[in-house]
């Protein structure tokens, strides 16, 4: 068979294991509570083939649990459990860990391996945790391949998008590496990031190093991002939904477009009441500083990945204002120059610098030996704002008339006119 329940009815150190455990199919269960302190040895004769091993566990939180499966092994660090109570295993990729109360945490650690020949495969599960407990162990042939039990959707960050939509068998299913991965599916398998006939209940995307990509257009009812931001402090965003007038006032946000390169290199900002999808922009957020948690909860769409750049400027002179939805290394040389937004300026990008999905970086053609592009923001109220150290062009006066410059020199914090137009130096 393709599938192998060993507990209830394998025996562990002569005790009778685990009663009324369900075999998962990607809906919620409850895992009844396990025996403490065993530690199973198993040797079973199979045919050779590939073989998964799933165990399902929990113990001494820090403690480290071991499964080994023939030549193959794997481990998982334990977060805790509450012994006396029954819990629930949730579809929500990997077994959740604290599932109904604290430290009542399940988690589910997989070997996969292969037998070259018929022969005697051993399974053990070791650990060093003081307590630790089994919940399920099941074994799967010839795993993640199509027909076949699936296991896991992504191995790597990268991998972006799933067709589950002709496999129907699942033993505990979960997302893998990628949080953000989209999975086509014929139902939801998983509670988030899971499209159904082109549309998903809930859209979840997480920050840090993990690439997203919708390869269609779809709608999602629910949407959260999980990134945290600094109150007052720029930074750089590009979404795959659009965020509308009202929301951006409900959370507070301050948001910029790419509007202009002045004939002095200055890149222009104006401030914008909406965020359309798959365009950078720069984002101020205010009080609220997780703006994009639980962000919506009604039928919106979710645009196909596309350009996600604003360009200004021709030829050599243009600058390219570029979205991320994957991590991107960067590289400034001959061919081009980048610049990522730090501590209110865009700075010259070296070697190898990484930029995480869903924020956005300046490109120049060519090579340029400026350190820092010099970044102006106009607010509603057309005062303008640099935030840089150094000004450049033309005279610049006080508000009450005195040239304080001419050309490029250090200026204190204060407000300055130059070309007619107020600006701020911060």
């Amino acid at each position: 068979p393709d599938m192998l329940t060993l507990i209830p009815s394998i025996a562990l150190d002569g005790v009778t294991s685990i009663n009324n455990v369900t075999i998962w199919d990607g809906s919620s269960k409850t895992v009844a509570q396990a025996q403490t302190n065993k530690k199973p040895n198993v040797n079973i004769y199979f045919p050779a083939g590939s073989y998964t091993v799933q165990a399902i566990v929990r113990g001494t939180a820090a403690k480290t649990l071991s499964l080994a499966a023939g030549s193959a092994s794997s481990s998982v660090t334990l977060t805790g459990m509450e012994s006396t109570s029954p819990s629930t295993v949730l579809p929500s990729g990997a077994v959740e860990r604290n599932v109904t109360v604290e430290n009542n945490g399940w988690l589910k650690v997989q070997s996969t391996c292969t037998l070259p020949e018929d022969g005697v495969l051993h399974i053990i599960l070791s650990s060093d945790a003081t307590d630790w407990q089994i919940g399920a162990l099941t074994i799967l042939k010839s795993t993640d391949v199509s027909g076949k039990y699936q296991t896991v959707a992504t191995t790597q960050t990268t991998q972006t998008n799933v067709d589950m939509t002709g496999n129907n068998h699942f033993s505990f299913f979960e997302r893998g590496a990628n949080p953000n991965a989209l999975i086509k599916a014929n139902s939801e398998i998983l509670p988030y990031n899971v499209i159904v006939n082109d549309a998903c209940v809930n859209l979840r995307l997480t920050d840090g190093a993990y690439d997203f990509n919708a390869d269609g257009d779809f709608t999602a009812t629910n949407i959260t991002y999980d990134r945290q931001f600094t109150r007052g402090k720029k930074v750089t965003v590009c979404l795959p939904f659009a965020v509308t007038a009202a929301e951006v006032t409900a959370k507070g946000l301050t948001v910029y477009e790419f509007d202009q390169v002045s004939e002095d290199g200055i890149l222009h900002f104006k401030e914008v009441g909406e965020m359309a999808a798959n365009t950078p922009y720069m984002v101020v957020a205010g009080e609220n500083t997780t703006p994009f948690a639980g962000f919506r909860s009604q039928s919106s769409s979710v645009a196909q990945t596309n350009a996600l750049e604003v360009v200004k400027g021709e030829g050599s002179n243009a600058v390219t204002f570029k979205g991320t939805m994957r991590r991107q290394t960067l590289n400034s040389g001959t061919e081009a120059t980048y610049y990522g937004y730090s501590n209110g300026e865009f700075v010259k990008v070296g070697n190898n610098v990484s930029i995480n999905p869903f924020r956005a970086f300046i490109k120049m053609a060519g090579t340029s030996s400026s350190t820092a592009v010099n970044a102006l923001f106009e607010d509603a109220s057309a005062i303008r704002d640099i935030n840089a150290a150094t000004v450049n062009g033309s005279a610049i006066y006080t508000l009450d008339g005195r040239k304080v410059a001419s050309g490029q020199q250090n200026l204190p914090k204060g407000v300055y006119i130059k070309g007619g137009k107020k600006y701020i130096i911060k």
